[in-house]
């Protein structure tokens, strides 16, 4: 199942990438103390 784990990997990482991408397109939109993105 080594296979189904890496895919589930790179399934959360470009999903993570695409919503950062989607914060940093809009924060640049919206002053940063309207929208503060939290930090893990």
């Amino acid at each position: 199942m080594v296979l189904v784990s890496a895919a589930t990997d790179i399934a959360v990482l470009s999903a993570g990438q695409r919503l950062s991408d989607y914060q940093a397109r809009h924060t640049s939109v919206i002053p940063p103390s309207l929208f503060r993105p939290p930090i893990a």
